[in-house]
């Protein structure tokens, strides 16, 4: 072919190629590719190699008054938050290497999970979970059915977004996201009543802030 109509047919190639790298996440600055942005799935090279290790190390060991229950899997990935029926898709994009902790006591339980993020970092993704609690209620996922109503903001220090919500059951079920570089953790707290769930939720989230920071 003619050097001159080869380097046309390169060019034409290359535009094509960064048809889809535009500045709100393409390929061009680290971003999804246009493959992967509507399973939500995270590109692999974009997770840090050491990111498991991390994952593991911001995940809280004990919690005073509480029993450690078993969970199975204890090794799961997930979205910051199901809240409002998110679920894995495009912009709501799955961690990596995440684990699951779970605690139990009279009247209240706590669970706990934490994922890497990597092109989506950690806050993107509980920034996109705020962008859900408009919803005021959804049905829930599970076998036994039901609703969560009442879905709403609430403060609690250490977190960069917290919200409370009636479960089906009718107990408060409050949920803190916190996220340091490509570690997301969520506390997932279930109560009696409201003020009970974001008290302990206050508290566990204290403690996962000081873990989650000493995890490097």
């Amino acid at each position: 072919m003619p050097s001159g109509r080869l380097a046309a047919v390169s060019a034409l190639i290359l535009a094509l190629g960064c048809a889809a790298c535009d500045s709100s996440g393409g390929a061009a600055d680290g971003g999804w590719t246009p493959l992967e942005a509507p399973t939500g799935l995270q590109p692999g090279a974009s997770i840090a190699a050491d990111a498991p290790d991390r994952v593991e190390k911001s995940l809280l060991t004990t919690l005073p008054g509480l029993d450690r229950v078993a969970i199975d899997p204890e090794y799961a990935d997930d979205v910051a938050s199901p809240v409002c029926g998110n679920k894995q898709g495009p912009q709501a994009y799955s961690s990596e290497s995440g684990m699951r902790r779970e605690w139990r006591g009279p009247q209240v339980k706590v669970h706990q999970f934490a994922g890497a993020f990597g092109a989506v970092t950690a806050e993107q993704a509980i920034d996109q979970v705020a962008g859900k609690l408009a919803c005021g209620s959804y049905p829930a996922q599970d076998r036994d059915g039901g609703e969560y109503t009442g879905v709403h903001k609430v403060t609690v220090p250490s977190t960069r977004l917290a919200f409370c919500e009636t479960s089906p059951g009718k107990n408060a079920f409050c949920t803190g996201l916190l996220a340091r570089d490509d570690i997301l953790v969520r506390i997932q707290v279930a109560a009696v009543d409201e003020a009970a769930a974001t008290k302990l939720l206050g508290d566990v989230t204290g403690q996962s802030s000081e873990v989650l920071r000493k995890a490097w």
